[in-house]
């Protein structure tokens, strides 16, 4: 089943498709572009949860995954025509919050020096169970202006039916967090 979060959909996948397609696209972009990165990694996976993730207790598997993605964008950065302006960047998952915020900042360092990067709006999901102080700082630093808590309900017995327990004044403490840190959607 096609879920909103895979464009194109899993269905739409086939053997046709393949790097010299991936690389006549990128090629062929133009104009203003928008990208997704998913870092499929979180603290507790949450029962009801479909995305490509896993836990975040093997910090070698996270190294690797991150070293992995910083050649991707190179990759994409050098196939890109340089009247190409990246203007929306999300980071999604899992949570992106599962990484160290050091090394979150290093990946946006990364997509600062390698993609053409035009007053890109910056967005992120979060899990507001490991959404820390240090967390604060860095999207407050980096210049994230839209987040998502992924609040499914505030009910403690369904949240509790889902695995993904988070009290009220937990989600309060970072919204809170959030507005402080610049961020306003």
């Amino acid at each position: 089943m096609p879920r909103y979060t895979s464009f194109p959909t899993a269905a739409e996948f086939t053997p046709e498709v393949g790097a010299a397609e991936l690389d006549r696209g990128l090629r062929q972009a133009s104009g203003d572009v928008s990208l997704y990165l998913h870092i499929p990694f979180c603290a507790e996976i949450c029962w009801y949860c479909g995305c490509n993730t896993s836990r975040t207790n093997k910090g070698e598997r996270l190294s690797s995954y991150l070293d992995a993605l910083s050649r991707e964008i190179a990759l994409v950065g050098a196939r890109l025509d340089p009247g190409v302006r990246v203007r929306r960047i999300a980071f999604g998952g899992g949570s992106p919050n599962a990484l160290a915020p050091l090394d979150f900042v290093r990946l946006v360092d990364t997509l600062t020096l390698q993609l053409p990067l035009y007053q890109p709006v910056l967005s992120v999901e979060l899990d507001p169970r490991t959404l820390t102080a240090d967390w604060g700082t860095v999207i407050r630093c980096i210049g994230i202006t839209r987040a998502s808590l992924g609040v499914q309900t505030f009910a403690p017995h369904l949240q509790a039916a889902i695995g993904r327990v988070q009290p009220e004044a937990l989600i309060a403490a970072g919204t809170q967090l959030l507005r402080a840190a610049g961020v306003t959607g």
